[in-house]
């Protein structure tokens, strides 16, 4: 189905306060005209693991990983720092496909990334062992 048309509907509703389970059933059967079982709320599952899609959702934390790293080089220098504007345009979108992106951003960063920056922007606080964490803040 396509989600986008759920969230269409579910953002022009006022206060959000939305049916879910049966605004899937009416977009499901006017999208892909399907009746679904009564009283089920696909809406509410998370079948993507189960799915065969772990590997990318594993491939997608780890660029939340770099790009936290890269944009810690712009918090340190100033975010609208023109050299580092420039140094991100030239080393990073520049070359395009034509160079592995882990070492472009090794390139970029003068070292090798780590998940430093990503933990301290997601609010995890590392020991300086760097194996435990503390506390996760939400």
């Amino acid at each position: 189905m396509n989600i986008s048309s759920l969230r269409t509907q579910i953002r022009h509703k006022e206060g959000f306060k939305v049916d879910t389970e049966n605004l899937w059933h009416l977009l499901n059967e006017k999208i892909e005209a399907v009746h679904i079982q009564n009283g089920t709320n696909p809406i509410g599952t998370f079948g993507h693991l189960i799915a065969g899609y772990t590997s990318q959702y594993y491939s997608y934390l780890w660029s939340q990983v770099y790009s936290c790293d890269l944009f810690s080089q712009f918090m340190q220098h100033g975010i609208m720092n023109k050299s580092m504007g420039m140094k991100y345009r030239k080393v990073i979108l520049a070359p395009g496909g034509s160079r592995d992106s882990l070492e472009s951003l090794k390139i970029f960063l003068g070292r090798e990334p780590n998940n430093k920056s990503f933990l301290e922007m997601n609010n995890f606080e590392q020991e300086k062992s760097g194996k435990k964490m503390k506390k996760m803040t939400k």
